[in-house]
């Protein structure tokens, strides 16, 4: 929920209404440097057919270099994403809590592989992150995307892939909601 503290002045109503409106679950994503890749490309929590009908609550262990064009430089990268009110307790743990929970969760897929070969790792915990608290949006009604996206009095511009109509939940629609602001932005610079 929108606090009217956040904004002063604070926001019109139905802004408010609008962020209320999106679902955005908790979620976090932590990056695990591997002394050796022990794991597939991908592997999700209830399998890919468990994650198509529920596709509320994401649990994914990836390989987040997988198809990047990067030298080889022999660095193993595994990423552990959860996203959904199914691991919100998880989210409310302290950084370490949280690497130490996900790297139990790895090794109970990879046989203890996960604290094996454990170098360092990277925790974004979305949910505590005072501007963000929570992970992505989920499907809403195009209308509250829409609303999101509005210029508010013509200074304050929201953009992110919670504005986007076709692209919501997409790093696809984050980056192009976040030209379009700049776009917005400048014009209404230039206007002056």
């Amino acid at each position: 929920e929108v606090k009217n503290g956040i904004f002063a002045p604070p926001l019109p109503q139905n802004k408010i209404q609008a962020i209320d409106a999106v679902d955005m679950p908790p979620g976090f994503r932590i990056l695990f440097e591997m002394k050796d890749k022990f794991y597939p490309d991908a592997t999700v929590d209830n399998g890919i057919c468990g994650q198509i009908m529920d596709g509320d609550e994401v649990c994914a262990i990836y390989d987040p270099l997988y198809g990047k064009d990067l030298p080889s430089d022999g660095q193993n990268v595994l990423a552990f994403v959860a996203i959904g009110n199914k691991y919100a307790d998880l989210g409310e743990l302290n950084d370490e809590e949280l690497a130490s929970a996900a790297l139990a969760k790895i090794d109970k897929y990879f046989d203890g592989k996960g604290t094996k070969n454990h170098i360092k790792h990277e925790v974004q915990n979305w949910t505590q992150e005072p501007f963000i608290l929570g992970s992505y949006s989920f499907p809403c009604d195009p209308k509250h995307n829409k609303a999101l996206g509005e210029t508010v009095g013509g200074k304050l511009l929201f953009a992110g892939e919670h504005t986007s109509i076709k692209y919501h939940s997409l790093v696809n629609g984050a980056a192009m909601e976040g030209r379009r602001a700049a776009v917005k932005a400048l014009a209404n610079h230039l206007k002056k």
